[in-house]
């Protein structure tokens, strides 16, 4: 799989949520994917699921910077706004 391949990503990270649909990881990479894919309403839905616990440091940087950018881009903006209070 090439890193330049969302719709490729998206593919393998379905599959992989079907042997475990709890996978925050998982859902976030989702999630990323859904916003380079320029899908901002479904990457920002995968982003309300995840706890606002499960990620620390970068990666917790990281999730809220893609939350700003679905947030924003699905025409919820006061919900990405949010993110950042």
């Amino acid at each position: 799989m090439k890193k330049e391949d969302p719709n490729e990503a998206l593919k393998v990270i379905n599959l992989s949520l079907e042997l475990d649909p709890t996978s925050f990881e998982a859902i976030a990479t989702r999630a990323h994917v859904y916003v380079a894919l320029n899908q901002y309403t479904e990457a920002a839905e995968q982003f309300r699921v995840i706890p606002k616990d499960t990620f620390e440091g970068e990666q917790y940087v990281m999730l809220q910077m893609g939350k700003g950018m679905a947030f924003a881009g699905s025409n919820s903006e006061e919900e990405g706004l949010e993110i950042f209070e």
